[in-house]
Formats: C-alpha cells, sequence, structure tokens
C-alpha cells in the first residue's frame, strides 16, 4: 500500500481491506479441498506515488488512491484501474501496479448507506492484480461494471473461481524460502538508481492466457520488445 492511503480510508483499513480481498483468490475452492497455487506477501508501506515499472531498477507493486485528481481517461466513471506489466512470451508477470480514482469517486466500507463499495471494488482489482482479465459473465466478480450501492462483488462466483484455479492450478505447497521480492529488488521510493544484476525470484508468476485482454481491457501498451502491459478498469454503471 502506498502509505499515504486516502482522506476517504486510512492505511491500516486499507491495508486491511485488501488484504482480505487477496485472499478471497487465494482461498478460491478448487476441487478436492484444493487452492491455486498462489501467495500474497505483504511487504508494507511504500512511499511511491504513481505507477511505474523499472526494467533496469527495483519495483513495488503498489496500491494507491489518487484523491486530488484522476490521471486517466474517464475520470467520471472509472471508479479504479490497474496496469499489469508481463512477458507476453511466457505470461511471466513483472510488476502489477493498482489504482483508484478517490478524486470522483466516494468509496464506503461498510454494509449501511452503501456507495461505491471499497471491498467489492478491492476483490474485482486484486484479480486483476494476479493477471485475470474481464468476465463475460454478469454475476462474476471479474464482470467490467459495478452497480453503485452493490456489495455482491465481495464474494467470487464460479467463472471467477474456475478462472484464478486454470491461471494457478493447485500443487505442492510454495516453499517457505520462496522469496516475494519484486524483480530487480524491492523499493519504496519511486524512479530509483539503475542496478545492474538479474533477479532470480522462484515466485515468478505465469497465469494462463496472458494475451487476452478482450473488449473490456482499457489498453494495451508495447513497452519492450517482448515486454506490454495491460490495463484494466472497472466503471460505473449508470
Amino acid at each position: 500500500m502506498q502509505k499515504d492511503a486516502s482522506a476517504q480510508i486510512d492505511l491500516e483499513d486499507a491495508t486491511q481491506i485488501f488484504l482480505e480481498a487477496f485472499q478471497k483468490w487465494t482461498d478460491a475452492d478448487c476441487g478436492d479441498g484444493k487452492h491455486p497455487r498462489i501467495k500474497v506477501v505483504n511487504l508494507g508501506p511504500v512511499a511511491c506515488n504513481v505507477h511505474e515499472y523499472n526494467k533496469k531498477a527495483g519495483n513495488a507493486n503498489v496500491i494507491l488512491f489518487h484523491d486530488k485528481v484522476w490521471p486517466h481517461a474517464g475520470a467520471g466513471s472509472t471508479l479504479a484501474l490497474t496496469t499489469v506489466t508481463y512477458n507476453v512470451e511466457t505470461g511471466e508477470i513483472y510488476d502489477a501496479d493498482m489504482e483508484l480514482n478517490g478524486a470522483n469517486v466516494e468509496f464506503t466500507t461498510g454494509i449501511d448507506n452503501v456507495l461505491y463499495d471499497l471491498p467489492s471494488i478491492a476483490a474485482h482489482e486484486t484479480g486483476h492484480f494476479l493477471g485475470m482479465s474481464h468476465s463475460a459473465d454478469g454475476t462474476a466478480t471479474m464482470f467490467a461494471d459495478y452497480m453503485p450501492g452493490s456489495m455482491e462483488l465481495r464474494s467470487l462466483e464460479n467463472d471467477d473461481i474456475d478462472g484464478i484455479c486454470a491461471a494457478y492450478p493447485p500443487g505442492d505447497p510454495i516453499p517457505a524460502e520462496c522469496d516475494p521480492t519484486p524483480r530487480r529488488g524491492f523499493e519504496t521510493e519511486c524512479s530509483p538508481p539503475p542496478i545492474v544484476a538479474e533477479d532470480g525470484s522462484c515466485c515468478a508468476t505465469a497465469p494462463g492466457s496472458p494475451r487476452s485482454a478482450g473488449t473490456s481491457a482499457l489498453a494495451a501498451l508495447a513497452l519492450a520488445l517482448g515486454l506490454a502491459a495491460k490495463r484494466r478498469a472497472v466503471r460505473a454503471r449508470p
């Protein structure tokens, strides 16, 4: 989490909401008591308050709020945007950053007087963070549109579960010594100085069908040979 969180929600509460959102995906029932082979680790708050991927320096997979100005298109309808940078040949995710539109959206966290339910939006965006695309199933958490006042996205549906179990099939337990450090090392500041050493983490992820963004992707930007970024936004339904 970005250390400033939001004027609408403090760092502690925001962190807890997103930890619970990730847990929905890691605890998905793939059958026979098995779960997706994926582990989420919170490395603590960071200072960097922008989306970036550093090809030659350390990184952080950041969750941040834009309270003053939404820096992307669709300010009036976009609730959040997740950008995943990945290897187009292997599907290995190099970086994932999540941005929430606190400038134009009033988030709520409880079960009364719900406006734009942050736990629901968090469940959707953490799916993107793990490489999931939008779903054509209107009941799924990964459906592209959100109905204001709804809390239905808080729980995963069968389509979501099928997707995450296919992307990260159950298998042997992840080794305790597996290093969750981001590619090129963990950095809390934006635009750190470049380093020379190559990364060697055993936690690199390879979700299925990494090329298939579908028509709901906001943008697909080529960054370099063999490297691409996909941005996926959840929108408010009129």
